[in-house]
């Protein structure tokens, strides 16, 4: 599938992410934990997404929220078969980066994401792709 060949890419490219496990959320142990998330919190849980559209004020209370049922008795214990990375509850992310976010991380980021240009410059594209160099 596309998503995997574009995990590839970015492990191949991006050198800090070589060993990084991009599957954590793309399995059905988070599709079970994330629906016993929404049984427990019910409407509620819709505080613990942060997207595109969320200002700074609905980040802080996001976090406040996420904060406060940390500390409450009754969560659910989720078992799995496996070891769980996530969390009940968990903050459910979306595109967190604001303007104001981007200009005190931007030298992290960007150190980050540095390209290995020996392993990824003049690459011929898969055919759907399209590669746009500015």
């Amino acid at each position: 599938s596309k998503w995997m060949r574009a995990r590839e890419a970015t492990q191949t490219c991006f050198i800090k992410t070589k060993s990084m496990d991009f599957e954590a959320a793309n399995t059905e142990e988070f599709s079970q934990i994330s629906k016993a998330q929404t049984d427990w919190l019910g409407k509620n849980n819709t505080f613990l997404f942060i997207d595109n559209e969320s200002t700074n004020e609905d980040m802080d209370q996001s976090l406040k929220y996420w904060k406060e049922v940390l500390d409450r008795q009754d969560r659910p214990s989720v078992v799995l078969k496996n070891a769980s990375m996530v969390s009940v509850p968990h903050l459910f992310v979306n595109r967190y980066i604001k303007n104001e976010q981007l200009d005190l991380h931007f030298d992290d980021i960007r150190d980050f994401f540095r390209f290995d240009h020996e392993r990824c410059c003049k690459l011929r594209a898969s055919a759907e792709e399209i590669v746009l160099h500015m």
